[in-house]
Formats: C-alpha cells, sequence, structure tokens
C-alpha cells in the first residue's frame, strides 16, 4: 500500500493493493483501528461537507496520515454508508468522494514536472483516462484540429472544410496536458456529461466532427468527477444482516451518524409568502411557467427548489 493507493482508493491498482495485503476488515473493526475512526470521519464529513478530506488536511500533504489507514477507510466507509439505509446517503456520499478525487487530479494536473517526486505521488491525466478506458475516447485538440463550430454546428457535414486534429485518438493525451480544450467521443460524452450543463450541452450547439465532440479542460474533468461517481456508487448498498458480523461492530458509528443527520437543523418556512416580493429571477420563471413555456432542467430546478424553500 501506497500514498497513491489511499490517495485514489478507487483506482483499481489501490483494490488490488487491498486485496494482496490480505487485511482482515472485521478484524480491524473489532479492534477499532485507525482505518475505523477515519471511515467514520470520511462518512460524515461526505454528508455534512460534501467532501472526504480528513478536518487535519489533504491527503497526502497533511503530515499526520497514514497511508494504510487512509486507504482502508474506503471499504470501511463504504459499509458505513450501506447500513445507514438511505438511498440519498448514498448519493451524497459517492458525490463527496467524486468532488474530493477530481480536486485532487487538479492539484496533481497543477504540479510541475520537476517537482514529483516519490514523497508526492501524483497522477497525470493520461493515468486517469486510463482508469476509466477513456484512452481511447479523449485526446487533446491539436494546434490544426476542426474549427470550433458556434451554435448548430453539430455535424461534421455542415464543416465541410474542417481539419482533423494532430493528434490522433491513439496518442498520448499527457502531451496536451496543457491544452485547453479536448476531442471526446460522443459516446461517453453522453454517459457522462449532463443536461445541467444547460444548452450547450446539447450536440446541436457543440461542434462535432466525425464522432467526437470539443469539450473543455473543465468540462472533461467534470465528466472524470462522473466517472468516480458512478465507480464509488456501484454495488453500494452492501447486503449486510443487521446485529451481525462487522455490521453489530459498527453499531454505534452507525447510530452516531445517524444522530448527526437528525440533528441538522433546516431553515422553517415563512409564516407569509409575498410573490410581489420574489426575486425578480424566480417571478420571471414563473410567469414563463405559468403561460406553459418550456423550462430547461436548470430553471425548472431552481424553481422547485426555491418554491418548496418558501412553503
Amino acid at each position: 500500500m501506497d500514498a497513491l493507493d489511499a490517495k485514489y482508493p478507487f483506482f483499481a491498482a489501490a483494490r488490488e493493493a487491498v486485496a494482496e495485503a490480505a487485511v482482515s476488515l472485521p478484524e480491524l473493526v473489532a479492534a477499532d483501528a485507525p482505518a475505523v475512526e477515519r471511515a467514520r470521519e470520511r462518512v460524515e464529513r461526505a454528508l455534512l461537507d460534501g467532501t472526504v478530506e480528513s478536518e487535519s488536511g489533504a491527503f497526502p500533504e497533511a503530515s499526520d496520515y497514514d497511508a494504510q489507514a487512509e486507504l482502508l477507510s474506503y471499504p470501511i466507509a463504504r459499509i458505513l454508508v450501506s447500513l445507514l439505509d438511505s438511498e440519498p446517503a448514498i448519493e451524497k456520499y459517492a458525490a463527496a468522494e467524486a468532488a474530493t478525487a477530481v480536486d485532487r487530479v487538479r492539484r496533481d494536473l497543477a504540479t510541475d514536472d520537476a517537482l514529483r517526486s516519490v514523497s508526492t505521488p501524483t497522477v497525470n491525466l493520461d493515468d486517469v483516462l486510463a482508469e476509466f478506458d477513456l484512452t481511447g475516447a479523449v485526446r487533446p485538440e491539436g494546434t490544426t484540429g476542426p474549427t470550433a463550430a458556434g451554435p448548430g454546428g453539430g455535424t461534421a457535414a455542415g464543416r465541410a472544410g474542417a481539419d482533423r486534429p494532430d493528434v490522433d485518438r491513439a496518442g498520448s493525451a499527457s502531451r496536451g496536458r496543457e491544452a485547453s480544450h479536448y476531442w471526446m467521443a460522443v459516446g461517453p460524452y453522453l454517459r457522462l456529461t449532463s443536461p445541467s450543463w444547460g444548452e450547450s450541452w446539447r450536440l446541436v450547439n457543440r461542434a462535432l466532427a466525425d464522432g467526437d465532440v470539443r469539450v473543455s479542460r473543465e468540462e472533461l474533468l467534470d465528466a472524470i468527477e462522473a466517472a468516480v461517481e458512478d465507480r464509488v456508487r456501484e454495488g453500494l448498498p452492501f447486503e449486510l444482516a443487521a446485529g451481525e458480523g462487522i455490521a453489530a461492530e459498527l453499531e454505534s458509528g452507525v447510530a452516531d451518524l445517524k444522530r448527526l443527520l437528525s440533528e441538522r437543523t433546516y431553515a422553517e418556512p415563512p409564516d407569509v409568502v409575498a410573490p410581489d416580493l420574489f426575486p425578480p429571477c424566480m417571478r420571471n420563471l414563473i410567469e414563463r411557467a405559468e403561460r406553459g413555456v418550456d423550462l430547461s432542467p436548470p430553471e425548472s430546478f431552481a424553481l422547485m427548489a426555491f418554491l418548496v424553500a418558501s412553503g
């Protein structure tokens, strides 16, 4: 087990490291090993703060981190969140793991090659894409690549003069580590991106050539975050018999987490709702909805959230 495994515990190499170490999770839990307390913190911070970083600092920069405890806290955290028996808790946990992971990827990509060392393990974009079987689906935009099409330029036929990028799909993405845009195969694009991006998400509003969609660097990282979330979410919740084995050993930790969640306070809706005092943006959405105008998904969500919050 090394720091990189602990940093990205959902990578295949990290799972193999745990398997090869032949560590007994039930024995760790029974002994209340450091990994157990870290797992409790991991789930608590995921549910309450949207991150799985420890309060003592980001991994592996914090000097008091134990790589083994950090790595083993991940499978124990997955058991804990399964025992909460709450689908929203599982979704929020997976989202927090993904958000933390992509923050770490960003820091890794920002690390200068000259500063990379054994003591500060990092990944590059090639590593991350390979981990999620995206090596053949993503490549940096070449300097002589297709001309970016504006809205409505969503087919190759509509841009007959466009050139193909000078870096083919088999090329190394690390050569384009500093690229501002990438070309992503349309299948993974639709699987890993979201309509929450708004109108820009639709293929008709994207540069599209020979089955590839042009995305920005940040959009690519958003897609990677979705891939991480899918992997973390996979297999949850575990089927565990309550009151038996590892579930029994973790019972007090689960009870603490449930109590924390139940103690969270939320603002009460106002006693009086005055539509005339709504923000102009909300009044506009309400008026459009009343006229039967189809709102975009982000607009619908914003309006729903506002109306629920206002009672």
